[in-house]
């Protein structure tokens, strides 16, 4: 078995700096309602002086994406940019001005306006907190770049296996873990009928009673041979 959790820093630097543009922080205030026509309503109070945006946060915003204060808080791009009902419209909220005002959006709650309270900041992959964003980027968006790469590590790992033994090529992997699973059944989901596979020591497998990929492959191999690598949770 290889972990998921065990994804190199340096692939995940790799990837920050390939798409700075996601992981770009904005400092940002946001009135959320409703619906658009309260909305719209807001935005004409605040073009005619009636009301402050400020002023406007706490007699109609709801801060569903902010602080008490009305202070956007998951502020990098792509967090904006998973709040819209209309991805398209990302650019209508990162390119406003200064102390600019955007339109009515719609966000997954409500319908949103957007205020640019300063510059935004480019990312800075020395800061551990940058990094930790790209991480909880990766690990949630992008799961499949993790599973590829323990994928490919799993193929090179399998030729080598084949070219020795188990034991050997995993001493050569860093982070590969040899585990002996006892017999187990042909029991999908594990139905009280019939014995289970016992999972207690390789909690790893805790959910292959249901995986078809993993049945399918670990049912139909002869005798010394080895499966494809599989996907089973992390």
């Amino acid at each position: 078995t290889f972990d998921t959790a065990n994804y190199p820093q340096e692939e995940q630097l790799k990837y920050g700096k390939a798409n700075p543009d996601k992981f770009t922080k904005y400092d940002m205030s946001i009135i959320t309602v409703d619906d658009k026509e309260t909305a719209n309503k807001v935005i004409s109070r605040i073009t005619k002086g009636q009301i402050t945006f400020e002023d406007a946060i706490a007699e109609y915003s709801d801060k569903n994406y902010s602080d008490s204060d009305g202070k956007l808080t998951n502020n990098s791009q792509y967090q904006i940019e998973n709040i819209l009902k209309d991805k398209e419209n990302l650019s209508s909220v990162t390119a406003l001005a200064k102390d600019e005002t955007s339109a009515a959006i719609e966000t997954l709650m409500g319908w949103s306006i957007f205020k640019n309270k300063g510059d935004a900041t480019k990312p800075d992959f020395s800061n551990e907190d940058t990094l930790k964003d790209v991480q909880n980027y990766i690990s949630i968006y992008e799961t499949s770049i993790i599973e590829d790469y323990f994928a490919d590590i799993a193929k090179n790992f399998i030729k080598d296996a084949k070219a020795s033994d188990l034991d050997s090529a995993a001493a050569n992997y860093e982070n590969a873990v040899v585990e002996d699973l006892a017999a187990f059944p042909l029991n999908y989901g594990s139905s009280p009928i019939f014995e289970k596979m016992d999972t207690s020591k390789i909690k790893v497998l805790a959910t292959a009673d249901k995986n078809e990929d993993f049945l399918k492959q670990a049912f139909s191999l002869k005798l010394n041979d080895y499966s494809d690598p599989i996907i089973i949770g992390g």
